[in-house]
């Protein structure tokens, strides 16, 4: 169920933009959803060879994403993969015949996730979380990933990385020409961490991110969330910044039940949970 159907789209919910002729970058407004989250824009990004598309992450499902992107698609064979398993990423899946998910983040879709955290949403999600209970359901099949495969698209390989730390199955992509897409691994602003005690495992997932990079000349990062196009210069940063953390003194936000270390151009927010 969304909000709307196939004869009624919302065209303002998401935001879909051509950012090379293979790679489309669609947007979805997270404070439009819950402004409690730190968060403007979830990303989602869809590749385009020349017989198979990739679409990386399927937003909320809040609304229905297919009529977007079919007229991009077209005739292609379509890989659906998620970088995690949150809701923001994974909530359009049911719309999908098929979707791939890391096997550590795969068990938590194996049954109905509670939304009862979005109960402060506006009044229009509001009332679509009140029709389905505040559950969402993933009936659909899903595929278990190891964290290193290789995708063929056609003139475009997809290459996942497995990069543990904002949750255990948390996985990377990126091809060839340079494009690294992060999820929910690296992003600039606020930085969702399930406690402090996984923080060398999440810096050496960003050193990982690190060392793809240096296969290329110019490597850029494409978060799940906010700002895209990120020069590799932001992890070294990020990475300096978790090392600050004894510096500061936490702010405790109780809505979302974390403490928050707030830096420049970070905001590392760690799960009181």
């Amino acid at each position: 169920m969304a909000l709307n159907n196939s004869n009624s789209i919302d065209k303002d919910w998401y935001l879909i933009k051509k950012i090379t002729p293979y790679l489309y970058l669609i947007q979805e407004n997270f404070e439009k959803i819950d402004s409690h989250y730190y968060t403007s824009f979830t990303n989602m990004y869809l590749i385009i060879g020349s017989h198979t598309a990739l679409l990386f992450d399927t937003g909320t499902g809040i609304v229905n994403l297919k009529p977007y992107i079919k007229p991009i698609i077209k005739n292609h064979e379509l890989i659906v993969i998620n970088s995690h398993n949150h809701f923001d990423h994974v909530g359009g899946n049911y719309f999908f015949e098929e979707t791939m998910i890391h096997r550590l983040d795969f068990k938590k879709l194996t049954k109905n996730m509670d939304l009862r955290f979005l109960s402060s949403s506006n009044s229009i999600v509001k009332n679509y979380l009140e029709k389905i209970n505040y559950e969402l359901s993933f009936a659909n099949s899903m595929v278990p990933l190891n964290g290193d495969e290789v995708f063929e698209l056609g003139g475009l390989k997809v290459n996942v990385i497995y990069t543990p730390g904002h949750t255990p199955g948390s996985i990377c992509l990126y091809l060839d020409t340079g494009e690294i897409f992060t999820g929910d691994t690296f992003q600039l602003g606020a930085i969702f961490l399930p406690s402090t005690e996984i923080v060398n495992d999440y810096i050496v997932s960003l050193n990982k991110i690190l060392n793809i990079a240096t296969k290329f000349p110019n490597p850029k990062l494409y978060p799940g969330h906010e700002k895209i196009g990120l020069s590799i210069n932001y992890i070294h940063e990020l990475i300096n910044t978790i090392n600050l953390i004894e510096t500061k003194t936490p702010v405790i936000d109780n809505h979302i039940i974390s403490k928050i270390y707030d830096f420049t151009d970070f905001k590392l927010i760690f799960s009181m949970e």
